[in-house]
C-alpha cells in the first residue's frame, strides 16, 4: 500500500509541471449592494447582487507551436447574497483554438449581439440600460454554439455565432439561433454593428430579430454613446407577422479625478404591430450615477434609476448604494 501511495505521488509530482506550463488564469467580480426599489405598490428595501452580475472564472491557453494555442473558459455566476442562487459554469463555457486566424470556440457563452450591447450599458446598480433586455428580444448567451472571432486588421474585428437547437423533431422544427458583429474602434472612436436571430421559439415559424447600430467618442475625460436598435418579432399562431419597435440609447460618463459621473437614457419609441402603430406603448428607461474608485480593483457607488412607462404600464423606481470589486 505504501508503494502504491509513493508511486501515486510521484506521478502527480511528475504532472505538476505540465500544468504550471499552460497559461491559467483565476478572475472575478463582486457586486454587492443595498437596493430601496418602488413600483407604485410596493416599497422595498434589501440586500441584494446588482445589475452587473457577480462571477468567478477560470480561463487559460496552451501553446501547440507556431501561433497556435488551445484556449478554455469557464465563468459561473455568484449570488453573493445568497448561495443557493449560483451555479457551475452558468455563464461561460468554452474550448478551442485561435492564433493568427482568430478564435474558433465551441461551447456556451454570450452574443456577438450582447458584446457590442454591454458597451453601451454602463451602470453596474439595480437597473441597467441594457437595449436587447426591455422588449426580450435576444437570449444574451446561446447554448450549443459555435463561435468564431476575427482578429483585429486596422481596427476592424468582427464575430459570428451559431447556436444548434437540438430539438428537431416530427412537426417541430429546430430552434436555431444567429448572432453577428461588426466593429471598428481606434482612438477615441468606436462604431459597432450587430444582427441577432432567433427562429422557432416554442413553436414554429416564431422568430425574434434585432438589429443594433451605435457607437462612442471619447474627448479627454468625458466618454460620449448612442445607438439605435430595431427589434421585431414574429409569431403567425397568434397572428403577428411583425410586432416592431425602434430605441434609441444616450449616455455620457465624465471622469473627475477618482470619480466617475454617469448619466443616460433609452426612449423605446411606439410599437407597430402589423403595420399598425399602438399608442401609448412607449417608454424612457434612465438612470444617473457616480463612482468613486477607490482602487484599480474596487469601486463605491450612488445610483438612481427607474423607467416612465405609457398605456397604464406600472412604473419602477431604483436607489442603490453598492460596492464592486474586481479580481
Amino acid at each position: 500500500m505504501k508503494k502504491t501511495l509513493l508511486a501515486s505521488l510521484l506521478a502527480l509530482a511528475g504532472a505538476t509541471p505540465a500544468l504550471a506550463a499552460d497559461n491559467v488564469t483565476l478572475y472575478g467580480l463582486l457586486n454587492v449592494g443595498y437596493v430601496w426599489s418602488d413600483n407604485g405598490t410596493t416599497k422595498q428595501h434589501k440586500i441584494d447582487s446588482l445589475y452587473t452580475g457577480s462571477r468567478i472564472g477560470f480561463k487559460g491557453t496552451e501553446d501547440l507551436g507556431g501561433s497556435t494555442k488551445a484556449f478554455f473558459q469557464i465563468e459561473q455566476h455568484i449570488a453573493v447574497d445568497d448561495a443557493s442562487q449560483s451555479g457551475f459554469a452558468t455563464r461561460e463555457g468554452w474550448v478551442g483554438l485561435q492564433g493568427d486566424f482568430g478564435k474558433f470556440g465551441l461551447g456556451r457563452g454570450k452574443t456577438p449581439y450582447t458584446n457590442l450591447a454591454d458597451i453601451f450599458d454602463i451602470f453596474d446598480g439595480s437597473n441597467g440600460l441594457s437595449l436587447p433586455a426591455y422588449d426580450r428580444l435576444t437570449t444574451s448567451r446561446f447554448h450549443n454554439s459555435v463561435r468564431y472571432d476575427t482578429p483585429t486588421m486596422g481596427g476592424v474585428s468582427g464575430a459570428l455565432m451559431y447556436s444548434f437547437g437540438e430539438n428537431k423533431a416530427a412537426g417541430v422544427k429546430s430552434s436555431d439561433k444567429f448572432s453577428g458583429s461588426l466593429k471598428f474602434s481606434q482612438g477615441p472612436v468606436m462604431v459597432g454593428t450587430a444582427y441577432n436571430q432567433e427562429r422557432n421559439l416554442g413553436a414554429n415559424n416564431r422568430k425574434n430579430e434585432a438589429f443594433l447600430l451605435g457607437g462612442t467618442f471619447k474627448i479627454d475625460t468625458v466618454t460620449l454613446g448612442a445607438a439605435w436598435q430595431r427589434g421585431q418579432k414574429r409569431n403567425p399562431a397568434a397572428g403577428v407577422s411583425k410586432d416592431r419597435r425602434d430605441a434609441i440609447l444616450a449616455n455620457v460618463a465624465v471622469d473627475v479625478s477618482q470619480v466617475t459621473l454617469e448619466a443616460g437614457a433609452i426612449v423605446g419609441l411606439d410599437k407597430r404591430i402589423n403595420g399598425s402603430k399602438i399608442n401609448d406603448s412607449d417608454y424612457v428607461r434612465y438612470a444617473l450615477g457616480a463612482k468613486y474608485n477607490l482602487s484599480k480593483r474596487t469601486g463605491a457607488y450612488v445610483e438612481f434609476a427607474g423607467d416612465d412607462n405609457s398605456g397604464g404600464v406600472p412604473d419602477t423606481r431604483f436607489f442603490t448604494l453598492g460596492v464592486i470589486h474586481l479580481f
